[in-house]
């Protein structure tokens, strides 16, 4: 994750249905020629561009979709390009920001984004204690469930255990919003805590039930439980 802020700058933007937290790498394919351009354009330049979840869906070929002004700058760190144009990168979540202005001279969306700092109130102990323990739980629950790979210890850094947690967390895209947009790491583990505190339970009572059936549906897939 970058420490270090900026005041504003213009960067190509990409919403999409995802939220894009600092320090989660995310694989994306790029199949829309606009897309395609933005990646070349970002490529030419520092290899950044803002990430933003979509307020609406959005067609092919049809206009960008709105997004929510707190964002995510992302970093392309892979790429791999096929014959007709598509491409398959990988990029990490860098950087916090907000969209101060929207600019559509490009096939493409481009913004003007600043910086986001976090907060630097302190978390007390039992807090960072209590994520821990909770999140803990609640990833030997999924690892038990499935093979889907995760982070299984949190760093002491709360700033980093906040991010991994919110991207750990199997939740709605609007409370992943919320997570990103908390002033930061004491309240954005507070409300992790919230949240682990009623899924823990939840995802014990379908771990319980599920284990009785022998399988499970994750994300579409049926897997075995033998």
């Amino acid at each position: 994750m970058d420490e270090g802020g900026f005041e504003s700058q213009v960067v190509p933007f990409f919403p999409l249905n995802i939220v894009l937290f600092p320090g989660m790498e995310l694989p994306l394919h790029i199949f829309e020629s606009r897309y395609q351009l933005l990646v070349e354009r970002t490529l030419e330049r520092d290899g950044r561009f803002a990430l933003g979840l979509t307020r609406d869906s959005a067609k092919v070929d049809g206009p960008p979709p709105e997004a929510f002004s707190t964002v995510t700058l992302a970093q392309i760190d892979q790429i791999v390009r096929f014959k007709d144009g598509r491409m398959n990168i990988l990029v990490t979540g860098k950087q916090r920001c907000r969209v101060r202005d929207v600019i559509d001279e490009e096939p493409f969306r481009q913004a003007r984004v600043e910086a986001i700092p976090e907060s630097r109130d302190p978390v007390p102990a039992e807090v960072m204690a209590r994520a821990a323990e909770l999140y803990h739980s609640y990833v030997d629950i999924l690892l038990a469930l499935s093979a889907v790979p995760l982070i299984q210890s949190l760093p002491d850094d709360p700033q980093e255990a906040s991010y991994i947690i919110a991207r750990t967390l199997q939740t709605d895209l609007f409370t992943k919003q919320s997570l990103l947009e908390a002033a930061g790491p004491h309240a954005r583990l507070v409300s992790e805590v919230q949240i682990l505190e009623r899924d823990v339970e939840r995802l014990r009572a379908f771990a319980q039930i599920n284990s009785e059936r022998g399988y499970f549906f994750y994300r579409g897939n049926r897997l075995s439980l033998n």
